[in-house]
C-alpha cells in the first residue's frame, strides 16, 4: 500500500507534466504549420507583384483604362486581388473595386514598407469581403526613383480552414487550454488595439 501511494506521488505530476508538455507540442505543431503555410503564400504572393512591377516598370502605367484592363486580365488568370498604386499611396487600379472610390492606401502597414523602398506585408481582415486577407505590396522603381507600387492579395480562408480542421482534432482538455490561452491574448491586447483591430482579435480569439 504504502509503495503504491509513493508510486502515485512520484508518476502522478509526471504524467500530469507529460501530458501537458504533449498538449503544448501540438499546440505549437498547428501554429509552425499554419505559419509556414502564410509564408507559402506570401511568397507566392511576392513572385506574382514582381512579375507585374516588373511589367509595369518596362511599359509604364499607360492610361488608368488600359491599366484598369490589364489588372482585370491579370485576375482573372491568378484569381488573385491586384492593385496598383502611385508613388504616394493612391489607388489607380484594383481589380476588385472601382478604383476612383478608393481611399488613400498611404496608411496601409504593407504600402508604408513599400513606400519605403521595401516589400511590404501584412494579414489582416477586411471588412469589404468579409474574411482574413492576405497582403503583399511591391516598389516599382525606375532609375533609383519610385514611381510606384504594386500590390498582390489573396484570401486566407482556406488556410483558416485548414486551421479548424486541425482544430476538430484537438480533445476537450485541449480546446479548453486553447480557448484560456486566446482569452488571455484578447485581454492582455485589446487595450493597445483600435477599435477595428480589436473586433479583428474578437473574432480570432473566439471559442473553437
Amino acid at each position: 500500500m504504502l509503495d503504491s501511494k509513493i508510486a502515485r506521488r512520484i508518476f502522478g505530476p509526471f504524467l500530469l507534466l507529460s501530458f501537458l508538455g504533449l498538449l503544448l507540442l501540438g499546440f505549437l505543431l498547428m501554429q509552425y504549420f499554419h505559419r509556414e503555410t502564410l509564408e507559402n503564400a506570401r511568397q507566392e504572393l511576392q513572385m506574382h507583384a514582381q512579375v507585374i512591377a516588373l511589367n509595369l516598370k518596362d511599359e509604364g502605367f499607360g492610361t488608368d483604362a488600359h491599366l484598369a484592363q490589364e489588372i482585370d486580365d491579370i485576375h482573372a488568370e491568378t484569381g488573385l486581388r491586384v492593385t496598383v498604386l502611385d508613388g504616394e499611396g493612391t489607388v489607380l487600379a484594383d481589380s476588385n473595386r472601382d478604383a476612383e472610390t478608393m481611399e488613400s492606401h498611404s496608411d496601409r502597414p504593407e504600402v508604408q514598407q513599400a513606400l519605403r523602398g521595401e516589400v511590404g506585408s501584412a494579414t489582416r481582415y477586411s471588412y469589404t469581403l468579409g474574411e482574413n486577407m492576405l497582403y503583399v505590396a511591391v516598389p516599382v522603381q525606375r532609375n533609383g526613383r519610385l514611381i510606384g507600387i504594386v500590390r498582390s492579395a489573396m484570401s486566407l480562408a482556406p488556410v483558416d480552414a485548414a486551421m479548424q480542421h486541425n482544430i476538430t482534432m484537438l480533445t476537450a482538455d485541449e480546446r479548453t487550454w486553447l480557448n484560456s490561452y486566446h482569452r488571455m491574448v484578447e485581454e492582455r491586447l485589446s487595450p493597445l488595439l483600435t477599435a477595428g483591430e480589436r473586433e479583428w482579435l474578437h473574432e480570432a480569439c473566439s471559442p473553437v
